[in-house]
């Protein structure tokens, strides 16, 4: 079964070839995993990978999906482009809520706490996708050595999706906190501070505003006041 589209699973026996993304089809399908809801993340997540030269059985095991299945959404792509990897339109009565409404944004972030530096990305709610799309973005910052990295104890970092990947990718290790414990958190006095900010007692007209008032407060923050936030002595700290 495959999402909103059909009922049968297109079954194939030979390889689907790689091809070759211009940039501009590159770009459209970054600003799609940041842009799309979780089902349309992971679909243009397999196009990526797949254009990187992984196959559809690597694919298949990095998003915890048959290899049939990335077949029909490669398939779906190479005729139909972007607009193939959208959900299909709904029988019904619409939803009463314009789509800003609908929209639940959320703000990925590490803290370096050796340095003070904060990465950070926002994305729509698509919960492994998300995180998966966070961690090629912590990778990309840090393309060298072991990244010991911090979580509180979620459902995402512990899915069978994220999981598998972390198998194949040793460099990035996951320390997972306790259950109901994220105050242990180095980095929750930063969200907490931005919630403040930002998010309580306002509304925004669209996400771009949002982002625009997120974006200020963070670079209003040095690597000092982030290391401050989280309760971090900056004395001995590598120089950034």
């Amino acid at each position: 079964m495959l999402d909103s589209f059909g009922t049968e699973r297109a079954r194939r026996t030979f390889p689907l070839p790689t091809r070759e993304l211009s940039p501009l089809e590159i770009w459209q399908l970054r600003e799609l995993t940041r842009s799309g809801n979780g089902r349309v993340v992971l679909r243009a997540l397999r196009v990526l990978w797949r254009a990187e030269g992984l196959t559809t059985l690597e694919i298949g095991e990095r998003l915890d999906c048959p290899p049939d299945t990335v077949t029909l959404w490669l398939e779906r792509y190479r005729a139909l482009g972007l607009t193939g990897l959208l959900d299909a339109p709904r029988s019904g009565r619409p939803p009463q809520l314009d789509a800003p409404d609908r929209e639940q944004w959320a703000v990925c972030g590490s803290l370096n706490v050796r340095t003070g530096s904060f990465h950070w990305q926002a994305y729509l709610q698509a919960v492994s996708a998300r995180f998966l799309l966070f961690r090629d973005y912590l990778r990309e910052a840090y393309p060298t050595g072991e990244i010991l990295w911090v979580v509180d104890h979620a459902r995402y970092p512990t899915s069978k999706v994220v999981v598998a990947w972390l198998k194949q990718h040793p460099r990035l290790l996951l320390l997972y906190l306790p259950a109901r414990r994220s105050d242990l958190h180095p980095g929750e006095r930063s969200w907490k501070r931005l919630k403040n900010a930002v998010a309580a007692n306002r509304s925004f007209a669209d996400r771009f505003t949002w982002g625009k008032f997120v974006r200020r407060h963070f670079q209003a923050l040095s690597p000092a006041d982030f290391l401050a936030q989280a309760g971090v002595r900056n004395d001995f700290c590598d120089a950034t």
